[in-house]
């Protein structure tokens, strides 16, 4: 018993700290990598989705590819029931990062599904139907071609795997295959002037997991004895959140937000425009882009009650919060005046989004970009967030 309880110690501190971990992991990783491997690859550092050239193939454009998966969020489906939901965040992480070059069009969607048993037989209609349908929300009218899928392997894996429900543990790696023209690609260079509008989150999306579960759930609701440490909550999942007529983990599994569609539209309108994805690191994600200019975010919105119970429940200081969540941030569009803002601002209404312009950019005497988030009653002192990792 003593050695699984400090196995479970180590489990906690690890899980708490596991953006550190993946940030040596990748660092790593890439440090093993043959540059010759990558002798295709182009655009600037940053970038949410990968660019890759081969005049031999497809001469007129770039390949754009994008990989990512729903994350642990996928834990909370065996305790709801609800296989279904999740499909559009596994198709929405990669959406989403395409979205940000604008006039990208996917080609190509491959899935990896890893699963037990029971996973395998009961659910994986409930999960394909799910990505299926978040598919179907990338589609445009006016895209010259639409996405079709590409590889889709299956592995059973009940004995390497684990679940909080015995046989439901599961993941999905998806990835993007898609191209966009070279003339189409934008410039990625907001200069001072241009004009930040922000789109709201539909919740947590799809990052911040492990640390919301721990910081809500009671630890009777880990069944595994070496886990139940790390949960310090106060809350049962289907305990009411605030403000809403769901309860937490009803809000929790709400699927992230698809802005593909979005972002194809205002682009065609506005050439220049490109997009920032709110992932982890929150606000941080602005920095990608940009020299000698500052993102003023002086009209944020409204954070979702899940993010505000969190935040309360946490303790995060605002500094924290806005690093570690989107804070009702989904995705922003970035463009070059007034006019442009306007047909975006329409465009995302029509779509059905919480639309607003949120800041700007502004002129900065430092080379490397900064946010500064002015919050109520912090008119005169902003955040400030450097860097994006």
């Amino acid at each position: 018993m003593g050695d699984e309880k400090g196995s479970g110690l180590e489990d906690a501190e690890r899980l708490e700290n596991y953006e550190g971990a993946e940030a040596a992991a990748v660092a790593a990783g890439k440090a093993s990598m043959s540059r010759e491997f990558s002798s295709r690859a182009v655009g600037r550092s940053g970038l949410f989705a990968e660019l890759r050239e081969n005049d031999n193939v497809y001469p007129e454009h770039y390949m754009v590819l994008t990989n990512d998966g729903g994350g642990t969020k996928l834990t909370l489906c065996p305790w709801l029931d609800n296989f279904r939901t999740v499909g559009q965040d596994i198709v929405a992480m990669n959406a989403n990062d395409m979205a940000t070059l604008g006039r990208a069009m996917v080609d190509a969607v491959n899935l990896y599904f890893a699963v037990q048993n029971q996973v395998e037989e009961e659910k994986m209609g409930d999960i394909m139907a799910g990505i299926d349908n978040a598919i179907d929300l990338c589609l445009a009218p006016d895209m010259p071609f639409g996405p079709n899928y590409g590889k889709l392997e299956t592995a059973t894996l009940t004995e390497m795997l684990s679940s909080t429900h015995e046989g439901y543990g599961f993941d999905v790696g998806c990835s993007f295959t898609g191209f966009i023209k070279k003339e189409g690609l934008p410039d990625f260079d907001p200069k001072p002037g241009w004009i930040i509008i922000g789109l709201g989150a539909s919740g947590a999306h799809s990052n911040g997991y492990t640390g919301l579960r721990h910081l809500f759930f009671k630890p009777d609701i880990e069944p595994r004895e070496r886990y139940k440490s790390q949960y310090r909550g106060k809350h049962d999942i289907d305990d009411p959140l605030p403000g809403t007529n769901m309860s937490i983990g009803e809000a929790m599994l709400t699927p992230t937000e698809i802005y593909f569609r979005t972002m194809w539209r205002i682009a065609q309108k506005v050439p220049e425009a490109f997009g920032v994805n709110i992932t982890g690191y929150g606000l941080k994600n602005f920095n990608r882009f940009g020299e000698e200019v500052v993102y003023n975010i002086r009209n944020p919105m409204e954070p979702h009650p899940l993010l505000e119970l969190a935040v309360k429940e946490g303790g995060y200081s605002e500094e924290v919060a806005y690093e570690k969540f989107n804070m009702g941030l989904g995705f922003a569009v970035m463009v070059p005046d007034q006019m442009s803002s306007l047909k975006a601002l329409r465009i995302a209404n029509e779509e059905g989004h919480r639309a607003s312009v949120i800041g700007s950019v502004d002129e900065s005497i430092e080379v490397e970009p900064m946010v500064q988030l002015y919050l109520p009653g912090r008119s005169d002192d902003p955040i400030q967030f450097r860097g994006y990792n």
